[in-house]
């Protein structure tokens, strides 16, 4: 899988270390961006409505590759991807929050929905935390495609014995009856 199908497709499953992969290389990504706005502005990050719109405008930009590398492995555990859509959308909610500036008189302090959304936030990456990070998919091919883990096996054609038959890569000659 290359690295624009990770991040931006929703399709297949992938395995705890092409999450892990995808989730440390989005997080490095932002935290370099964040570093790049600091310097930009200062510890007004915050307090400007320049800063503010930066936050939000990262925040966006690196949602929906959040989502489609979560979605993937959802789909590893035979879940659907909307489980995915919860810490993306509580991102985005926040960096509105932030944006129209409600309730931040002092963004080291917040007020009670900003820090009911971080709190959430918190509770939500820590299920992500388990859920993604450490538990295995499912063993099996389902609806969302094969095991990403699963070693590569040829499948042998029916009536013939597992190892001496002929594979589905194999043409198979046909027999006419005449």
């Amino acid at each position: 899988m290359t690295a624009a199908e990770l991040l931006f497709s929703t399709q297949g499953r992938i395995g705890r270390g092409a999450y892990w992969a995808g989730a440390l290389g989005i997080a490095a990504l932002g935290f370099l961006s964040s570093l790049i706005l600091w310097r930009i502005y200062g510890p007004y990050l915050y307090f400007g409505a320049g800063g503010r719109f930066a936050v939000f405008a990262l925040t966006i930009l690196l949602a929906y590759p959040s989502y489609c590398v979560m979605a993937k492995r959802f789909q590893d555990q035979n879940e659907s991807a909307v489980f995915a859509l919860i810490g993306p959308g509580l991102s985005v909610l926040n960096a509105t929050l932030i944006l129209f500036a409600v309730e931040l008189d002092d963004p080291w302090h917040p007020l009670a929905l900003v820090r009911l959304v971080l709190y959430a936030q918190v509770l939500v990456g820590i299920f992500y935390l388990i859920a993604l990070g450490c538990v295995r998919g499912t063993a099996s091919p389902n609806r969302y495609g094969p095991n990403p883990n699963a070693p590569y096996r040829p499948r042998t054609l029916p009536g013939h014995p597992a190892g001496r038959g002929l594979t589905a890569m194999r043409p198979v000659p046909v027999r006419v009856a005449r």
